[in-house]
């Protein structure tokens, strides 16, 4: 077993009049935890004075009711096939404006959902939204394949194939029109566990990914272990793939291994007509970044839900 501590003193916490400050003591020591965590676990983590835990306290008492009041939103980012110049899916990302607090980026808000448990019900709902678009799209003679980003916490869960056969059923989406990405940054606890769901998941239909390959635990041991149709590679790697020839043939590399396995590539990040143009040469797959398209709401696709 390991554990994670959070410590906050009070010479470290700044003075709020709207909480006790017993309670404010303890939020701070939280916040401090949860910073431990996303910088690797196993640690003790101090928060110091600073006013972030305010606006984490607000994130966090806010968040529980995000989807009762109709504040979260999805958007929807273009992925491009570098071998025919067609549109190759796009992917679903969750956007949070609240009433109180304004626009909270993903960054913030879905470390705070992962910790308090609120991931799964956020989770279940961005299923829902995508299954729906889905059904509008193809409805409307406009058929894309979404990709949905779901949280290592929903993996521990181990429902997750039953989760996603339901929102599937419920609009009449058939499988194939979706995606399952898992984030390469952070670590899954029982990865025989999380493999067998993923391949449950593929025996369905769907495609799996493996997101931002190259931000932090890149080891060709993850691909040998998890069962895979896609693999993502992290914008760090594309931002300098025209300016630094080692990246290119590092990125050559790996899409040849890839391909050879059965696992198609995606670039992350692209931005510029150079880096699109080594990708295509490299034989990469598919495609996403600025250059292509930003998120966009369905009705900027000239369909809406």
């Amino acid at each position: 077993m390991g554990a994670t501590i959070g410590l906050a003193m009070g010479i470290d916490v700044v003075e709020e009049d709207t909480l006790p400050g017993a309670e404010v003591l303890l939020r701070h020591a939280d916040g401090a935890m949860l910073r431990a965590k996303q910088e690797g676990k196993r640690r003790i983590g101090r928060m110091r004075a600073s006013r972030e835990p305010a606006r984490q306290a607000h994130i966090r008492r806010r968040l529980a009711s995000a989807v009762d009041e109709s504040a979260l939103s999805l958007q929807y980012q273009p992925v491009l096939d570098l071998a025919t110049g067609e549109d190759a899916g796009v992917e679903a990302l969750v956007r949070w404006d609240d009433q109180e607090i304004g626009p909270v980026g993903p960054d913030e808000f879905i470390p705070v959902a992962e910790h308090t448990g609120q991931i799964l019900r956020i989770g279940a709902w961005v299923l829902d939204q995508a299954c729906a678009q889905s059904r509008a799209w193809t409805d409307a003679g406009t058929p894309r394949k979404i990709a949905v980003n779901v949280s290592p916490v929903q993996i521990a869960a181990g429902t997750l194939p039953s989760d996603i056969r339901a929102a599937l059923g419920r609009h009449g989406v058939p499988a194939g029109m979706l995606e399952i990405e898992i984030t390469e940054g952070i670590a899954i606890a029982d990865v025989p566990a999380a493999a067998s769901q993923l391949r449950e998941l593929i025996e369905m239909g769907l495609g799996v990914a493996l997101d931002d390959y190259g931000s932090a635990y890149s080891s060709l041991a993850m691909l040998r272990v998890l069962p895979l149709t896609t693999l993502k590679i992290d914008k760090a790697f594309i931002r300098d793939i025209d300016v630094e020839p080692h990246v290119a043939t590092i990125v050559r590399g790996l899409i040849q291994t890839l391909n050879s396995m059965g696992v198609r590539v995606t670039a992350e990040g692209v931005e510029r007509q150079e880096q699109l143009d080594i990708l295509h040469d490299l034989g990469c797959d598919t495609a996403q970044g600025y250059l292509i398209s930003r998120p966009m709401a369905p009705a900027e696709f000239g369909s809406t839900k």
